[in-house]
């Protein structure tokens, strides 16, 4: 399995578990394969999934994949707004922190981003 050794892995896979987190087989895997000329294998699963399902929303980060999925009609959001949503809903207290996580594990923010969430956060 890609992505085995990155950090919460455990914490998906007991979340799988436990049962609230359900892992769903495409139906439509042409279209996936299609895809994979142009995006990543799990960006081009989700594209998919969420298509199927008519999904109200998917989670997509990179730039190309959420292009493509808007392109397609469907809703994106990124990793930094589910944190800004749970924190504009008293979920999250610091969503700065919980970015700063995410950037000391790898995950990319720009500049720009960053500086558009510390506005948000301070108004």
């Amino acid at each position: 399995m890609e992505g085995k050794n990155k950090p919460g892995v455990s914490l998906i896979e007991n979340a799988i578990k436990e049962g609230w987190i359900r892992v769903i087989p495409i139906k439509n895997t042409d279209t996936a394969r299609l895809l994979l000329t142009i995006l990543d294998y799990g960006e081009a699963e989700a594209i998919v999934l969420a298509q199927e399902t008519q999904a109200d929303l998917i989670i997509l980060d990179n730039r190309e994949p959420r292009l493509f999925a808007s392109q397609a009609g469907l809703k994106v959001i990124g990793t930094i707004g589910v944190i800004l949503k749970g924190y504009k809903r008293g979920l999250v207290k610091d969503p700065m922190t919980e970015i700063y996580k995410l950037k000391k594990q790898g995950f990319y923010i720009s500049d720009r981003l960053l500086a558009y969430v510390r506005s948000i956060i301070n108004e």
